[in-house]
């Protein structure tokens, strides 16, 4: 029942009885019927309970052909309880334990529990455990008593709340796993950048043209193209310029005044050969004079003498 005070409660007995049958009661099978049920079972030996502690309340109903009153109420007491999980075992029972300590429930108009007087101790919750004079709470074989005294057709039930749940055994949780297995993306493999080009100066110094252009830093890099993911760069190409200009010195297939060509000379070999040229034409020169200087000496030494 999920409704009734909060709900949770779990119905323990469960006798509907007609006046003219008699039928054994059975405490071997947990009811499961509130209108057909003709069983009762206790928490130990139904499922495994073993305190009273694990109770919270016992909750009874009843109601019977003979009067139109209703008996409902729960109770929380001690030896109530106990004998929800155990039955009886010869448990002491007193009109206190159902006398005091009681919520009425929707619907309860009965004389008892309130004015409870006597209780019997071996019954359980079927043989008297509350009654006054006239007034009892019984089922058996015989009879049926609800807020009344003797045999009419009537309906018993007996509910309790626990505290714990019902089943112990550990729930097994199974692993979450996404639906669609997403592996992560590998590291992108950077490019590496291409060196800068080299950029050959369009002059380099001569003997005759010194103060050539020469670049003093490398010039900036250029960007490099962006390659496709696993192709290798293409290392750049350095185009060497055709020739290299000299001073005085004919280009390669240049016609001489002797005829013929002449072929292109290193730098360092057309200075000597510049140097060599220079002395050959200054000696004539100097021997010219060497002779001119003798002839003067020649001539002032007759002179003196």
């Amino acid at each position: 029942d999920m409704e009734e005070d909060g709900g949770g409660w779990m119905l323990l007995y469960s006798y509907n009885r007609n006046v003219s049958t008699n039928i054994a009661l059975d405490g071997t099978t947990l009811p499961t019927s509130l209108t057909a049920g003709y069983s009762h079972w206790h928490l130990g030996r139904a499922l495994g309970y073993t305190s009273a502690d694990e109770v919270l309340d016992v909750r009874f109903y009843c109601r019977t052909s003979e009067h139109s009153r209703t008996i409902h109420f729960k109770t929380s007491n001690q030896y109530v309880r106990d004998v929800a999980v155990f039955g009886s075992h010869g448990r002491s029972n007193s009109p206190s334990n159902w006398n005091t300590g009681w919520t009425a429930l929707s619907g309860h108009s009965g004389v008892l529990p309130s004015s409870t007087s006597s209780a019997d101790s071996n019954g359980a919750f079927y043989e008297h455990p509350f009654y006054r004079s006239s007034y009892h709470w019984s089922i058996s074989s015989n009879y049926a008593e609800c807020d009344s005294q003797g045999s009419a057709t009537s309906s018993h039930q007996v509910w309790v709340r626990v505290s714990v749940p019902l089943s112990t055994s550990p729930t097994t949780s199974s692993p979450t796993h996404p639906s669609t297995f997403s592996p992560t993306a590998p590291p992108t493999t950077k490019t590496p950048t291409a060196p800068p080009t080299t950029q050959t100066p369009t002059t380099l110094p001569t003997a005759n043209n010194p103060t050539a252009a020469v670049p003093t830093s490398a010039p900036p890099p250029t960007s490099s193209p962006t390659h496709a993911s696993g192709d290798s760069p293409t290392p750049p190409t350095i185009n060497p310029p055709s020739s290299l200009p000299t001073a005085n010195t004919p280009t390669a297939n240049t016609p001489t005044p002797m005829g013929g060509t002449l072929k292109r000379q290193p730098l360092k070999d057309n200075w000597f050969r510049k140097r060599e040229m220079a002395r050959k034409r200054a000696f004539p020169q100097r021997t010219a004079w060497f002779r001119k200087q003798a002839k003067r000496n020649a001539a002032s030494l007759n002179d003196a003498l």
